[in-house]
């Protein structure tokens, strides 16, 4: 029965009686090795190109903010990509972003990627880089240029709807839906 336990455990035992015997020498190798991995100058490098990305719709600017601003306060940094997959979105975000993006382009290098669609409030947020780079395949501009109002009017005259509005200006009721647009609506 001790034979096979010997047997059993001999690929434990070996190598612990391996390392019983030559331990010093095992030892003086593995302090050699450190000793001269470290005399070796070593040379690291930090990134020095921020990457922020603005993906999907914009209807909240402040996670895109933070970044611009931790990238702002980097001087580690050297420039920024900013890579840009939107269709746009809410305008107060966009124009948020644009002049965040404004401000870092003055203190360090912003290039613009247009990765898949950059319009609207995409394309805006991108107007204050130093330059703008778009992928051949990708579908950019449009900022500001579509909007679209239905005019209801002759439904709401059908089921009797007489809107009534109070407005404090003549272009006030602009894109009001439950009317024909008037000449200087148009122009």
């Amino acid at each position: 029965m001790t034979k096979f336990f010997t047997y059993l455990f001999k690929p434990i035992t070996i190598p612990l009686e391996f390392i019983n015997r030559y331990f010093k020498v095992i030892l003086f190798l593995t302090f050699l090795v450190i000793i001269s991995n470290n005399t070796k100058e070593q040379i690291i490098y930090n990134a020095n190109l921020a990457k922020i990305k603005l993906n999907g719709a914009i209807f909240n600017s402040e996670s895109i903010l933070t970044k611009i601003e931790k990238a702002y306060k980097n001087d580690d940094y050297k420039g920024v990509l900013f890579v840009i997959d939107s269709p746009g979105g809410a305008v107060a975000p966009s124009i948020e972003i644009a002049e965040a993006i404004k401000s870092l382009s003055h203190k360090k290098p912003v290039v613009v990627y247009a990765k898949g669609i950059m319009a609207s409030g995409g394309y805006y947020s991108a107007i204050w880089a130093n330059s703008i780079v778009a992928n051949p395949g990708s579908l950019v501009g449009s900022i500001g240029v579509v909007m679209d109002i239905g005019d209801f009017s002759e439904l709401a005259s059908k089921i009797g709807y007489k809107p009534r509005s109070i407005t404090a200006g003549k272009y006030k009721a602009i894109g009001n839906p439950f009317r024909s647009w008037e000449d200087y609506e148009s122009a």
